[in-house]
């Protein structure tokens, strides 16, 4: 199942764009959240309040790079995936660029939007749609 996902704050090939209102910094730590957009207003899905990878990771943005807890680099992998690595993957699409927007949505190359897809009993999430 795949549904359209925004992501929610509790040397890339291609070029990163901010958008309006939104920083490259953020003060402190904040944690990634999955808000499914294609929710009616106001119902909470309960894929919604699952941590990410078994735990919740604790982010730091800084000029435009993620770091986890554990010092993992977050980007967008070569197919699309948004994942952290300790050791940078060959081919990543944004390894920097990303931004906290006023609303407490994560962006990067320009857009707040990304995609999850089921993967077992978890959901990956993705820069561009996967599929259906």
């Amino acid at each position: 199942m795949k549904s359209f996902v925004a992501l929610a704050a509790f040397t890339a090939a291609v070029v990163a764009q901010t958008p309006p209102g939104c920083s490259e910094n953020s003060d402190g730590t904040f944690v990634i959240q999955p808000t499914n957009i294609t929710s009616a207003p106001g119902q909470l899905d309960k894929r919604q309040v699952r941590t990410i990878c078994g735990s919740t990771p604790i982010i730091t943005l800084r000029d435009g790079v993620l770091e986890d807890q554990q010092g993992r680099t977050g980007g967008i992998v070569a197919n699309s995936q948004f994942q952290f690595d300790e050791l940078v993957q060959e081919g990543s699409l944004f390894l920097d660029g990303f931004s906290i927007c006023g609303n407490s949505s994560l962006a990067v190359g320009g857009s707040t939007i990304f995609y999850q897809c089921l993967s077992g009993t978890f959901y990956n999430l993705y820069k561009q749609s996967q599929g259906k």
